[in-house]
């Protein structure tokens, strides 16, 4: 049993998942397209190293301006990795 006690451990548990399609996300043609496991926390960690580059910190807020789309999660779990926190900004 994995054990769950912050959402950072979501990240690991979903990296050891091994899945083809952790994520679906639909293209502008309407097409449905997995993204996998490997791919999503290779995002994440990606951007979480660019976040640091920017001189981001343990710390500091990243604003999110979006509505509802796949990269949400990533921009939220790279901020978490970093130990930032996200500030949510919902489109009117």
């Amino acid at each position: 049993m994995f054990k769950l006690d912050t959402l950072i451990d979501v990240i690991a548990l979903v990296s050891v998942s091994k899945r083809h399609r952790a994520v679906l996300w639909q293209d502008p043609s309407g097409n449905w397209l997995p993204i996998s496991s490997d791919d999503l926390v290779a995002r994440v960690y990606t951007l979480a190293n660019a976040f640091r580059t920017w001189g981001i910190l343990k710390g500091d807020r990243i604003a999110i301006l979006s509505e509802n789309r796949w990269e949400w999660p990533v921009v939220d779990f790279a901020t978490l990795v970093l130990g930032a926190a996200d500030v949510p900004i919902y489109p009117p």
